[in-house]
């Protein structure tokens, strides 16, 4: 290899290297300070519904937590409307300024029709 060639070649791979520093750089930082005017985490994991009345129809209990598989679900004996929306205290960490959500809604069974279940969007 010439002379010429290695210097391209090195002035090829330093720029590779400055462009993933500066990529790398430019990334937000996780924790409270990265996300600036964000609303803050919530502290526990949080509800942001009335439980409906024994034996109506809704998700019963609340969802896993989709990040804290050793967490247990609570409010097993609670059953929640469709529209529910439940906050855990900590961010989804593809979306770190906002944290994990999941909703009660519809889910499709086999034959066709649906029943009331939990979604966690990731």
């Amino acid at each position: 290899m010439s002379a010429l060639a290695r210097v391209a070649s090195v002035a090829v791979v330093a720029a590779a290297c400055a462009i993933a520093l500066l990529a790398c750089g430019t990334r937000a930082a996780i924790g409270d300070q990265a996300c600036g005017s964000s609303p803050p985490m919530p502290s526990a994991t949080t509800v942001l519904c009335d439980a409906g009345a024994p034996g109506s129809s809704g998700c019963v209990g609340l969802p896993p937590d989709p990040w804290a598989p050793d967490a247990h679900s609570s409010h097993l004996d609670q059953t929640y409307p469709q529209g529910c929306t439940v906050e855990f205290p900590h961010a989804n960490p593809y979306y770190q300024c906002s944290p994990q959500t999941c909703s009660c809604g519809p889910l499709p069974l086999a034959d066709g029709g649906t029943t009331p279940g939990w979604t966690c969007p990731l």
